[in-house]
């Protein structure tokens, strides 16, 4: 009868390191991941993040992106690392807890500065979804502290085999954590509905979306890159989550956990590079509404051009030229608009610019 009950204890013990190391492998792929991508974006990130001015959504940028990335490493330093005591343990616990969620509300706000604009700078929806992102907020930490109260935590050995092995590890007597993902999932939600009813209500509704064409491919490739991909992603990852937490035992819970927190950046950091780095079709920039616009709009295009590594030299001159005009609140001219990057450079001899009673003239 002993014989048989170590047998069962040692499977059980067998299926428990398994259970450990397929999450380290998962721990080491998510941060693979989240280098890899960082190291691919690098150069989109200079041009679109560090070679512009800083704003809110750039330092959301930059915490969803380091500040995620650094969680990602420690989470998985908590599970290859096998030196660390009780104490070391326990605080690489609570960075794994609340960590991912610094990474996830990061890019929810990100997504909420941006449905700002499309309901074109509301104040009641800015602070309708406020309201929501901090309730959400409130729901989410009341969740992990009422979990980690009734948490506890242990350092036992694999004793009688492995007396020098010790797992530190943490047990509850519920899944009362699957409820975390119930305001995250009604939040996300309410800003996918809110996201759709903006666009087709500037499209005057589905038949005018279909009929305008143009206006329509360009409102949902946008959408579809950052509403319902982002929402999409969202809904799939919270329900394998949860099927993980109430299908699964809870050794199971991590090994595809970090997988959640390298989504919620690499969706919130390609969410900002893609908006930025975005080119209107030539009839987009027809519907704009003044010459001006029209023309920053043609220097983003021709300068964060995705085939282009470099600034060309006809940047320069249409950049030079739009300052100036700003300078004096006059418009250029819309043939200048017109002008292809070669018919731009055609302009002989160009080695200056020179200000005369309000104008703006080529020195050449």
């Amino acid at each position: 009868m002993a014989t048989m009950q170590q047998q069962q204890e040692f499977d059980a013990l067998i299926q428990t390191v398994d259970v450990l190391q397929a999450t380290r492998f998962c721990q080491v792929a998510a941060v693979v991941i989240v280098i890899h991508d960082y190291v691919l974006n690098f150069d989109n990130e200079i041009r679109h993040i560090w070679g512009k001015r800083f704003s809110l959504v750039t330092v959301l940028y930059l915490v969803n992106r380091y500040v995620g990335s650094i969680i990602i490493i420690c989470d998985a330093l908590l599970f290859t690392n096998t030196s660390f005591s009780v104490q070391v343990s326990k605080i690489f616990q609570l960075i794994a807890c609340f960590g991912p969620f610094i990474s996830i509300w990061s890019t929810q706000l990100i997504m909420q500065l941006r449905l700002y604009a499309m309901y074109s700078n509301s104040k009641r929806i800015l602070s309708f979804t406020l309201t929501l992102l901090l309730l959400e907020m409130a729901g989410t930490v009341t969740v992990i502290v009422i979990w980690m109260r009734i948490i506890t935590y242990n350092n036992r050995p694999f004793a009688p085999w492995i007396d020098s092995w010790h797992m530190c590890a943490t047990s509850s007597p519920n899944r009362s954590l699957t409820a975390i993902y119930v305001p995250i999932f009604a939040y996300e939600m309410v800003m996918f509905g809110l996201a759709l009813f903006a666009v087709f209500h500037k499209l005057g509704g589905i038949g005018a979306a279909v009929q305008s064409r143009t206006r329509l491919q360009a409102t949902v490739n946008m959408l579809f890159k950052y509403s319902i991909v982002y929402f999409a992603v969202y809904f799939i990852a919270c329900a394998v989550a949860i099927g993980m937490y109430l299908g699964l035992p809870p050794t199971y819970i991590d090994v595809l956990n970090v997988f959640l927190m390298a989504i919620s950046v690499l969706l919130g950091s390609h969410m900002v590079l893609g908006a930025r780095g975005f080119s209107p079709t030539p009839e987009d920039r027809r519907l704009g509404e003044d010459t001006s616009s029209r023309c920053e709009s043609a220097i983003r295009d021709d300068e964060y051009n995705h085939s282009t590594s470099h600034v060309r030299p006809d940047n320069f001159v249409r950049l030079i030229l739009v300052l100036g005009a700003r300078a004096r609140n006059s418009a250029l001219p819309r043939s200048f608009l017109s002008l292809s990057p070669v018919q731009t450079l055609a302009v002989p001899h160009i080695v200056g610019i020179v200000r005369f009673g309000g104008t703006v003239t080529l020195a050449s």
